[in-house]
């Protein structure tokens, strides 16, 4: 652990990169298979906020999903964190999309006094997106697709009359 953490410290584009190969290690543990994954899941931990999966875009070497929990708040559910992931299926390396979550860590990124630009965002959203995905991890969270067999498939691939 002593090593990844000095490799994150040191802000390098190839240390960035490793930040992403880390990141779709850890996805592919919470999404084992995840390029034939159905393209909307949720994984129910007791306990814990359900976790929300959802491609919204696929491609031959990328998908793109959103992954966030639905939190309670005054009888309204608010994703958060709603994370906009890229997956690179042939360089085996997922980044987060600087989104509307960016938003709130550029103010952390002013109380740390770290330059706001492009690099520094991709350093401190994929950094929090790696602690992120071994929380859920350590949580207990995992995106199983389920198959089912015989009268249960039939009856699933069944229109509703």
């Amino acid at each position: 652990w002593f090593q990844l953490e000095h490799l994150f410290r040191k802000r390098e584009f190839a240390n960035l990169m490793a930040i992403y190969e880390r990141n779709f290690r850890l996805l592919s543990d919470l999404a084992p298979g995840l390029a034939a994954l159905p393209d909307r899941l949720v994984s129910h931990v007791e306990g814990s906020n359900d976790l929300h999966w959802q491609v919204l875009d696929r491609q031959r070497y990328t998908t793109e999903l959103l992954l966030t929990h639905y939190l309670r708040v005054g009888g309204e559910h608010i994703a958060d964190p709603d994370l906009r992931l890229r997956i690179y299926h042939d360089t085996r390396q997922v980044e987060m999309m600087c989104d509307v979550v960016c938003d709130d860590l550029l103010e952390v990124l002013e109380r740390n006094e770290i330059e706001p630009g492009v690099q520094a965002r991709r350093w401190t959203v994929n950094l929090f997106l790696n602690r992120w995905l071994e929380y859920c991890l350590i949580q207990g969270h995992r995106f199983v697709a389920i198959e089912l067999h015989g009268d249960c498939a039939r009856a699933a691939k069944t229109p509703a009359t």
